[in-house]
């Protein structure tokens, strides 16, 4: 699809709702340039779950970005980020190619190396950019109060809609990294990987799951509503337009079934 393609909904610059996401992309370059000073500097726990301004130091991390990156029109840098984020999606990393990516977002192969110096270089930033701008979206919709398993995927997928809605490729990158095989690419977002899954299993972790304890197969019906929601994520993606609206109601219609099946 030529990188004009027509996102419904999507909104081609940050949004402005709070100081830390005005301040996203400097908290980035500023934590950015602390770890490529002292590479060899490591968290005491790189599994704690990384900040909206924080960037975990990654074992192996070998690229390097130009932060003149982020002086770059807003429109630009989302053009190229989404670009990529589509290209890693649709391939995974091995069968990606950069050729693709410049050709998506309309821009020169020059340019692209001009501000990432490989293409694990711009797998690595991309995945701990998405991971960290997930979870300030998590931060947001998630109340830290809630206990109950249904009301909080609800919460997790109002958050992935919202950052879909600038992002449409995002959560289905993260999800095809998460099944990643390739050593290079493994290797290059592993700190970043960790401290994001353990974020997503903290926040499950809250839930009182003995309600679906006691139910019938409710093991069953979980699992299957995660391959409901990635099964419509990826359905999404099939015609010429993505509506993250739309899709955000079809999964919690889901989620309510289950929800109701369930009680």
């Amino acid at each position: 699809m030529p990188h004009s393609q027509c996102f419904c909904g999507v909104e081609p610059v940050y949004r402005k709702k709070t100081e830390n996401r005005t301040n996203f992309a400097l908290n980035w370059i500023l934590t950015y340039a602390i770890i490529v000073f002292d590479s060899k500097s490591q968290r005491t726990n790189p599994a704690t779950p990384l900040t909206s301004g924080e960037v975990s130091p990654n074992e192996g991390y070998n690229s390097t970005l130009n932060a003149k990156f982020f002086d770059l029109k807003q429109e630009k840098q989302d053009r190229m980020i989404n670009a990529a984020l589509k290209i890693f999606a649709q391939n995974g990393y091995k069968h990606a190619s950069t050729d693709d990516i410049v050709k998506e977002a309309g821009i020169s192969k020059g340019l692209l190396f001009h501000y990432f110096d490989s293409k694990i270089g711009v797998y690595s930033f991309l995945y701990d950019y998405s991971a960290r701008y997930m979870q300030l979206e998590l931060s947001s919709a998630v109340d830290p109060e809630e206990t109950s398993y249904m009301a909080l995927r609800r919460q997790m997928e109002a958050a992935r809609m919202q950052s879909l809605k600038t992002y449409p490729y995002m959560e289905l990158f993260l999800k095809t990294a998460a099944k990643e095989t390739v050593d290079e690419a493994v290797s290059a977002t592993k700190a970043s990987k960790e401290a994001y899954e353990t974020a997503l299993s903290e926040i499950i972790g809250k839930a009182d799951m003995e309600t679906f304890r006691v139910a019938r197969n409710s093991d069953k019906f979980l699992k299957m509503l995660d391959y409901t929601t990635e099964g419509i994520m990826r359905e999404s993606f099939a015609g010429d337009t993505f509506d993250a609206q739309k899709y955000y109601k079809e999964v919690i219609a889901y989620i309510d079934l289950i929800d109701k099946t369930l009680a």
